[in-house]
């Protein structure tokens, strides 16, 4: 498993790579599990404890969407608190 720490999660992720992504585009549930360098289950596990540290998410019909604004800026208050989820 991969040891990278939350600042280097930052600097290689999806969202902070793409500074011209629409501020108000919504990301599938992969998209912003890669974002967050994390996999698929194990995001769609922690989702709940993402989403009380300030993930925000939105519900398209049966699918979950993330605003790559919400994304860039969990990510951001990550680095400045050194962990992803608020225990």
């Amino acid at each position: 498993m991969s040891t990278l720490n939350v600042e280097q999660r930052r600097k290689s992720s999806f969202v902070h790579q793409n500074p011209n992504l629409v501020e108000n585009a919504l990301l599938s549930l992969d998209e912003a599990a890669a974002c967050l360098r994390m996999s698929r289950r194990t995001f769609y596990r922690k989702r709940p404890q993402l989403v009380a540290s300030g993930l925000k998410q939105v519900r398209d019909q049966k699918r979950y969407k993330f605003p790559a604004s919400s994304v860039r800026q969990f990510i951001d208050t990550a680095v400045k608190t050194g962990t992803l989820v608020r225990n």
